[in-house]
């Protein structure tokens, strides 16, 4: 069961640099933590008309994720990520991880540092111009790469980029 929480801001009128709710779930019970000028209410739709409901988080902080070792998937789309707000150990504790969605931001790199767990990373309609073999090489169990809409150009791809 998916959980989806729609977050508005009751007081304290400063721009969030990230998320403003703290969403967790296991399969049966989700859990949320909100700082107290927001408040997180759960969604009773399923499906939207309206566009994503963007966040504007450009870098994933130094260990924010490496806790999360049980975590199987992340969804970091429709955000501002870049390839500095990025480093090699920001995915590296997460051992569970299966699906990774980057698409929709402004990444110009593979980012370094992916578990071998990961099956499906999802890097669409970003700024990349190549791929990196290297980069690839420690996700092991990835079976599915998504690049659409990227810059990639007849280079972007070099030879053996995508070998186990």
């Amino acid at each position: 069961m998916a959980w989806t929480f729609e977050c508005s801001r009751t007081t304290s009128p400063e721009p969030l640099s990230t998320s403003p709710c703290r969403t967790t779930s296991s399969r049966n019970s989700p859990t949320m933590s909100c700082p107290a000028s927001v408040a997180c209410e759960p969604s009773t739709s399923t499906t939207t008309s309206s566009p994503p409901k963007n966040n504007l988080i450009s870098k994933v902080p130094r260990g924010a994720l490496s806790r999360q070792t049980q975590l199987r998937e992340l969804y970091l789309q429709h955000n501002q990520l870049t390839d500095s707000g990025l480093d090699a150990t920001t995915f590296s504790k997460l051992h569970s991880l299966e699906y990774l969605d980057l698409s929709h931001n402004q990444l110009t790199t593979v980012p370094a540092g992916l578990p071998r767990t990961l099956a499906i990373l999802h890097l669409g309609r970003n700024r990349i111009r190549q791929v990196e073999a290297a980069r690839l090489h420690g996700a092991r169990g990835l079976r599915y790469l998504l690049l659409q809409h990227n810059q990639l150009g007849s280079s972007g791809l070099p030879a053996g980029a995508l070998r186990p």
